[in-house]
């Protein structure tokens, strides 16, 4: 028992200086902290028969009241949950021939199929509007989350670079990563100019730890104002997630009050 103490005891103090700070690191790795998932564009999927349809009744619109219907739809796609009602309003004074055409020879309503028909062009439009708005906040959350990851391997660069300095602040730093910070952060501001808050940050050439430390404080606010932003569109693509799910309601019961028949109908609106 006692030679096996003696064997132990020799190995740790012959054993290389570096070898504790190994096994330390690798027990307790440095770690990032971690990022909030982004919000996930995750729609219903839209009915194939509905789809269909819509593809059979738009071709059908002549220029003039296909105008009316795409402006109407961008200005539905903007609203909590569109007003079936006020929108049938709208196309009867927007349509009145249309509107006679629903009318029997003593003036009563006979019906308003061809109302629901634009109705349902309108909203359907305005459901593809909406589609294509998520397509591009998804992409400016993909963009930012990129970028917010960007900024954190440049923070524990830098971090690095601090660590290894032992000649003052006043001392320039010519290692790899120093020297390459002037083109990562210029590659990074043209990944970010179609943001809304683009990230515009410069280091010299040749920087010094002063100029590392300095930048350090601007990548934090960098990615402060790039969180605030991501949760501002996760916001905004939860409200157009539920708005989406609304708008396929009421077209799922506009949609049963029309038929294929009223295409050509369509076809002679102006």
């Amino acid at each position: 028992m006692r030679t096996n103490l003696s064997i132990l005891v020799c190995m740790v103090l012959l054993a290389p200086p570096g070898m504790a700070q190994v096994q330390k690191t690798a027990v307790a790795p440095r770690q990032l902290a971690p990022q909030a998932p982004a919000a996930q564009v995750v729609l219903r999927p839209i009915p194939s028969d509905m789809a269909r349809r819509f593809a059979a009744f738009k071709p059908a619109l002549k220029p003039s009241a296909k105008i009316w219907v795409e402006q109407q739809a961008l200005q539905e796609a903007q609203k909590q949950v569109p007003d079936a009602a006020v929108l049938k309003t709208m196309i009867r004074n927007r349509f009145p021939a249309l509107a006679a055409s629903n009318r029997s020879a003593s003036g009563m309503s006979v019906g308003d199929g061809d109302i629901e028909a634009i109705a349902f062009i309108v909203l359907m439009q305005a459901m593809n509007d909406m589609e294509q708005d998520l397509k591009s906040i998804g992409a400016q959350v993909q963009a930012m989350n990129n970028a917010k990851q960007k900024l954190r391997d440049l923070m524990s660069g830098i971090n690095a670079a601090n660590a290894g300095n032992s000649s003052g602040a006043s001392a320039r730093c010519r290692t790899p990563f120093c020297l390459s910070l002037p083109s990562q952060l210029k590659e990074l501001s043209v990944s970010t100019r179609g943001l809304q808050r683009p990230v515009q940050l410069f280091a010299p050439a040749d920087p010094t730890f002063a100029n590392l430390s300095g930048l350090q404080g601007q990548m934090k606010a960098s990615l402060d104002s790039l969180g605030s932003l991501s949760a501002e569109l996760d916001r905004r693509i939860r409200l157009y997630q539920e708005r989406h799910a609304k708008l396929l309601e009421i077209l799922s019961t506009i949609m049963k009050k029309t038929s294929d028949s009223q295409a050509g109908i369509i076809q002679n609106l102006k």
